[in-house]
């Protein structure tokens, strides 16, 4: 049963003490922008360092699943870089530099780790829930939920102090569940998710495309440029929605 209506007033007007008041989604678009601009060439670096390890990988010395094992590990690497430097830039007190660049180096493992798993998930996620079996479908939405739940993880796993490095991933995912679980964040992880989740139908209208006009290795050309390309600002965006959900005054 719901409280009286002035308690529901009193609680809206009087934000709890020591936790930043929520910046609309817009706003944090436009400071995500705005940080992802202000380092464009570190960002850039690391994209056309990550797209050429994935090149190498897969059209130069043709490794075995090269499409698999150079996504999940150069974007990855990316994602991390985008994360520790976005959240360093985004900080009310200047962090050194130098710092930013051990966190990344210290938490990019676990970014792979957990990035690897979600994106198995997200997968099976989207097999399971095209099934016409009901226990699939069923099986492939809680696949989703869970997915969109744990879409801070990886930057919990980069931010979050206090982990060791056996608790650093089960934290992060238990972490992004906690922060998820609220009707703004929410909404944001489901924004969130859904723009990452968008690339997966622009892949398949260009292999197709690409398939028709005979464009060699399509498969590569269709997936792999767009996935790298947009990583820096889907992270920044990802950091910054999570900074401001678990913004407590420091």
């Amino acid at each position: 049963m719901k409280g009286p209506p002035t308690c529901v007033s009193s609680s809206r007007s009087a934000p709890e003490h020591g936790v930043k008041p929520r910046q609309p989604l817009l706003a944090l678009a436009g400071l995500a922008l705005r940080l992802t601009l202000r380092r464009w060439q570190l960002y850039l670096t690391a994209v056309l360092v990550a797209f050429a390890l994935q090149v190498a990988l897969a059209l130069v010395f043709h490794v075995p699943h090269a499409l698999e094992l150079g996504s999940s590990i150069a974007i990855p690497l990316v994602v991390a870089l985008v994360y520790a430097f976005v959240s360093a830039d985004a900080a009310e007190t200047p962090v050194p530099e130098s710092l930013t660049w051990e966190r990344f180096l210290e938490r990019a493992w676990a970014v792979i780790v957990i990035d690897v798993l979600l994106n198995r998930l997200t997968l099976a996620a989207l097999d399971y829930s095209t099934s016409s079996n009901p226990l699939e479908l069923i099986g492939g939405l809680l696949a989703f939920t869970f997915v969109m739940l744990t879409v801070f993880a990886d930057t919990s796993a980069t931010l979050d102090d206090d982990v060791t490095v056996w608790t650093v991933i089960p934290r992060a995912v238990l972490r992004s569940i906690a922060t998820s679980w609220n009707s703004v964040t929410f909404v944001r992880a489901l924004a969130i998710f859904s723009a990452e989740l968008l690339t997966v139908p622009v892949q398949s209208v260009l292999y197709v495309a690409m398939t028709h006009f005979g464009v060699p290795q399509a498969l590569f050309w269709s997936q792999i440029p767009l996935a790298t390309f947009v990583t820096p600002p889907l992270a920044a965006i990802t950091a910054v929605v999570y900074r401001d959900a678990t913004g407590v005054l420091r």
